[in-house]
């Protein structure tokens, strides 16, 4: 059988939590026999047609760049699927997608099955129906729901939330759903070194008691509600001055980069040289084994940290005027690999994940599986998923005017006493805790469960290939 899947998550990077949830989609659809199918309003696009591209295709003719930290496994993965592409979605913003065009889709390749994981509310009604049975996997941000996304919803056969509270409330609008969370993989993971040289590394005091921050800085809505984090941090470090604050927060990754010099008149064998570089500024070249030869050009590959996303808020700047001292904080805005996150959450010692909402939350969830304890917002997937930490009570609710729905306000107070009570936690309640935590999440969200789950629902016959 022939599916969509339709996400405004890009499935050629490593990080973000739709990145790997598509992929986990590919995987289970194509390992039940059929023929998928994806679609990115805002990144698949072809200038002069609609089309069906395959990997290789994508890769030349749409200019699409995997991330080069992916791992064999992924790009398999992707090379498995075939590729939406249409010349014009029929939107202001890149990420909206009219039902219409669904429909031309779904046409396009006789598809029996349509399966999207967004915010519905990114959908436009156009059109009565969809052309073919659907689900959505869908992450939900208010309560209650904004009336976009109720308006939505019923164009969908299956509804899956992603926590029993959200399954709960849309009882009340008479939408019939079903609740499966995404996948957490199990982390298998060994320290790179002791605690002491992980702190060294990351720039944190050797005795200090570390709150984390690991959150995207895009959203213009501060969904994430860094200044909320940040009060909460400064009430505690009136409480504990040994606290500090670490902020993983990335818009840069590294890249390598092929740029050519010459040595300057009287340069020194084997030392490194300094060069003012157009793009990058000042820049330093090993120059290990190379004589000095004039008007001799020379290339080399360095590595350089480049931007991949705009920050919506100057972090920096809000310390400064929140006057948490700098020497109790570190900002790192570089992406760091999977064994750095690893070791990020093992020498940290509570994460600070207080959001004004999430659909789902993979960071709390996977810091839980890591054994650091969270501290979210006791609002809507949060309060479900928070088994080995606390989540607290927020203010109020309030309005997020960009897309007229209603969600929480962290409360900074009830943050700070949250992280000082983790912190009294005796080590016997902090590792029942913890085990109760992993065994819940290991059972539940394991890649196998969750395929069982959605096979389910979705309820596909698996194609009899002996026929073909």
């Amino acid at each position: 059988m022939k599916i969509i899947i339709h996400s405004n998550g890009n499935p050629f990077t490593l990080k973000g939590g739709y990145a790997e949830q598509i992929r986990y989609l590919f995987r289970m659809f194509h390992e039940e026999g059929h023929d998928v199918y994806f679609f990115n309003t805002g990144m698949l696009r072809d200038e002069n047609q609609t089309k069906v591209y395959n990997f290789a295709e994508i890769l030349k003719v749409l200019k699409v760049t995997p991330d080069k930290y992916l791992p064999n496994t992924c790009l398999d993965i992707l090379k498995n699927i075939q590729y939406l592409c249409h010349s014009n979605i029929g939107s202001l913003s890149p990420h909206f997608i009219h039902v219409s065009k669904v429909n031309e889709f779904i046409d396009l390749v006789k598809a029996d099955h349509f399966f999207t994981l967004c915010d519905v509310i990114l959908f436009e009604r156009d059109a009565v129906k969809l052309n073919c049975p659907s689900t959505a996997w869908w992450p939900c941000h208010y309560n209650p729901p904004d009336q976009k996304s109720l308006s939505i919803l019923p164009y969908f056969n299956n509804i899956i939330t992603l926590s029993t509270c959200i399954q709960n409330i849309l009882s009340n609008y008479n939408l019939k759903s079903t609740t499966c969370p995404h996948v957490i993989k199990t982390i298998n993971y060994q320290p790179s070194s002791n605690n002491r040289l992980i702190r060294e590394r990351f720039e944190i005091p050797i005795n200090s008691y570390v709150c984390l921050i690991n959150a995207v800085n895009t959203e213009k809505s501060n969904r994430k509600s860094f200044d909320t984090a940040f009060l909460a941090f400064k009430k505690y470090l009136e409480i504990n001055p040994n606290a500090f604050l670490y902020i993983n927060s990335p818009t840069m990754k590294a890249t390598d980069e092929l740029v050519e010099f010459q040595y300057p008149v009287g340069h020194v064998k084997d030392t490194p040289l300094i060069l003012n570089h157009p793009k990058y500024g000042e820049i330093t070249v090993q120059t290990a084994g190379k004589d000095y030869v004039e008007n001799n050009s020379y290339k080399t590959t360095i590595t350089v940290n480049v931007p991949f996303n705009k920050p919506s808020i100057n972090l920096i700047e809000l310390l400064a005027q929140l006057e948490i001292p700098v020497e109790r904080f570190k900002f790192n805005n570089v992406v760091i690999s999977h064994q750095d996150l690893k070791d990020l959450y093992h020498t940290s010692d509570v994460l600070l994940a207080c959001s004004k909402s999430e659909g789902f939350g993979l960071p709390i969830l996977e810091a839980q599986v890591m054994g650091l304890p969270v501290i979210t917002t006791k609002f809507l997937a949060m309060q479900n998923y928070t088994y080995y930490g606390i989540s607290v009570e927020p203010c109020q609710l309030v309005l997020n005017p960009a897309q007229m729905g209603l969600w929480a306000m962290p409360d900074s107070e009830g943050i700070a006493r949250a992280i000082d009570t983790i912190n009294k936690w005796d080590y016997e309640s902090k590792q029942d805790k913890f085990t109760n935590a992993k065994f819940i999440i290991e059972n539940s969200m394991s890649y196998g469960a969750v395929k069982t789950k959605l096979m389910e629902i979705v309820h596909l016959p698996k194609p009899n290939k002996s026929l073909v």
